[in-house]
């Protein structure tokens, strides 16, 4: 269809955007052929040339329904966490990549903030500069829900900050040079929190601040613009040179780039190790290769730890609504004590050893109790007569028979020693996997659209440091230039 759209634009030397074609009563829709909207060789079709406003009115419409489906992703997003959820989830973490453990509501609006920044940042690559200062302005007002102590802690809402006032450099939106003032501000004052006055901080926890400094390049070139348009003269000058002395020691040698790219590394891993390195070909390998073994440790013990949630979602939560202490429950099992019975005394105790080595000690029976997993054996009529005849109900019967995997002599004692009736931990064995997946459900809509945001979320957490700085180096030039020709 797009090609469709294509001829008649070059035909008529329209833009495809200015263009709405219409046939059989319908408006025709890119994403689908012309067979399936009943369009055939001889169909009549009716050409609408748009107007400047109409063209401009439909891309803010298009812009404002992607802005409210992020939005609506990233509460999704926020309200799923990994003790409910498996699948989709987000995990704040610091500058190490070690999640950091918040107050609900606080923990819901930093993730929605993060979630619509990542788009952001993704228009911003995108160079549709439009439509990423709509979503970085939202999530602006999700960062703003959360205490300046949180947005001082991590980088993220001075980045933020900085993304905005490139949006409105890149618009020549010179209207908002007061916002952009004071975001710029606010951006020094949050860097200065999160990496030290003297990036002290940031080398402690980084072990550099290299990668940090490409930051400060875009920052130090936004604050010498502003100045310049503020006829401040001496502080623009100042500024851009700061910013290209930064820019000066992070350049980076093409030959030494391709050779590690060469190696297998990345282009955003070599570049950002080579700046690491001050451009040492071989401390730059030790330095990608430390980085990346770092990061498999953390997605290591991320993995262990969704082991223990779903280990904790298929025993369920102890008489006070907190899950079971799985460390507690495989120290249990280390001791030789079956998993249902651990499980179950860990659930009456709180995840309390020693309660549940007592309640283990005094009560047998729970050592006799099935193992987890449903059992997909036939009950036939003739194992169902075996406990009619003792006077058991036949549904009772096929429950004992279903939680003790068949075993009619291991049921029939179970059920003896409790009275016809089966004990209530049985029941919550067979049915805790089925109903845990019950509340865990997307819709359709949402599973698309959190399809359509998943290509934007970076897959390391540096991702937001690669800047390449050939955009910076030029205005840099372009800015240092005009600034002669007014002296």
């Amino acid at each position: 269809m797009f090609r469709f759209n294509l001829r008649i634009s070059e035909k008529w030397k329209l833009k495809v955007e200015e263009l709405k074609v219409i046939s059989v009563g319908q408006v025709i829709d890119d994403e689908r052929s012309l067979a399936d909207q009943r369009v055939s060789h001889g169909s009549q079709v009716m050409v609408i040339i748009l107007t400047e406003n109409e063209v401009s009115a439909n891309a803010d419409e298009a812009k404002k329904m992607r802005l409210s489906r992020t939005k609506e992703v990233a509460e999704v997003l926020a309200n799923r966490s990994k003790e409910d959820h498996d699948k989709y989830h987000l995990q704040i973490a610091d500058q190490t990549g070690k999640p950091i453990d918040l107050p609900k509501e606080e923990s819901r609006a930093l993730s929605v903030a993060l979630t619509l920044n990542e788009r952001g940042r993704a228009c911003l690559k995108r160079k549709e500069y439009g439509e990423a200062l709509l979503v970085l302005l939202e999530a602006d007002k999700e960062f703003n829900q959360c205490r300046s102590e949180i947005l001082s802690a991590v980088d993220n809402y001075a980045v933020l900050c900085l993304d905005i006032t490139w949006c409105y450099f890149c618009l020549q939106n010179i209207d908002s040079l007061p916002d952009a003032e004071s975001r710029l501000k606010k951006c020094e004052e949050c860097f200065k929190k999160s990496y030290g006055a003297d990036m002290e901080r940031l080398k402690a926890l980084k072990g550099d601040s290299s990668r940090e400094l490409a930051l400060f390049v875009r920052l130090y070139l936004l604050q010498g613009i502003i100045a310049f348009y503020q006829h401040n003269k001496q502080l623009s000058i100042q500024l851009l040179h700061k910013a290209r002395g930064i820019l000066k020691t992070l350049e980076v040698d093409d030959e030494k780039l391709s050779h590690l790219i060469g190696m297998g590394f990345t282009t955003s891993e070599a570049r950002l190790g080579l700046r690491a390195a001050n451009g040492s070909l071989s401390l730059a390998v030790n330095k990608i290769t430390d980085r990346k073994e770092r990061r498999k440790e953390i997605a290591a013990k991320e993995r262990e730890e969704d082991k223990k949630r779903e280990l904790q979602r298929q025993i369920g939560k102890a008489a006070n609504g907190q899950w079971v202490n799985i460390d507690v429950y495989n120290t249990l099992l280390s001791m030789g004590f079956p998993t249902n019975a651990a499980a179950s005394a860990l659930k009456q105790c709180n995840s309390d050893i020693n309660l549940a080595l007592q309640t283990l000690q005094e009560n047998p029976q729970l050592l006799n109790m099935p193992e987890p997993g449903e059992w997909q054996g036939e009950i036939t009529d003739q194992m169902l007569s075996q406990f009619c005849e003792l006077g058991f109900l036949k549904e009772v019967a096929r429950q004992a028979l279903i939680s003790y995997h068949g075993n009619v002599e291991k049921a029939i004692e179970v059920l003896v020693q409790n009275g016809g009736l089966l004990p209530s931990s049985c029941h919550r064995a067979s049915t805790s996997k089925r109903s845990s997946t019950g509340a865990d459900s997307l819709t359709k809509e949402q599973n698309e659209a959190i399809k359509d945001l998943v290509p934007d979320i970076p897959e390391h957490e540096e991702d937001y440091l690669d800047l390449t700085l050939h955009e910076e180096a030029e205005y840099i030039q372009e800015y240092l230039t005009k600034l002669t020709v007014m002296s």
